[in-house]
């Protein structure tokens, strides 16, 4: 993002999207995002409350994921 209008970006923008629509699964997934402000990153996992069960990431096949240097 830039912030002075330089046309240097001054620092990352992250977003995450996820699309909790699946009719096969009924699953009530919730998206449980963790901070470690010591590390700059964030971990994310997909849960369902109402299936007691975490869930893989269709693109990356697990069922969290980190990412570094998130803010």
């Amino acid at each position: 993002m830039d912030d002075n209008g330089d046309g240097t970006p001054d620092r990352r923008v992250t977003a995450l999207m996820y699309n909790y629509q699946n009719a096969d699964m009924d699953c009530g997934q919730l998206r449980l995002l963790t901070f470690d402000p010591m590390a700059r990153s964030l971990r994310v996992l997909t849960y369902s409350p109402y299936q007691k069960r975490y869930y893989r990431d269709f693109v990356y096949s697990s069922s969290d994921f980190l990412l570094e240097n998130a803010f």
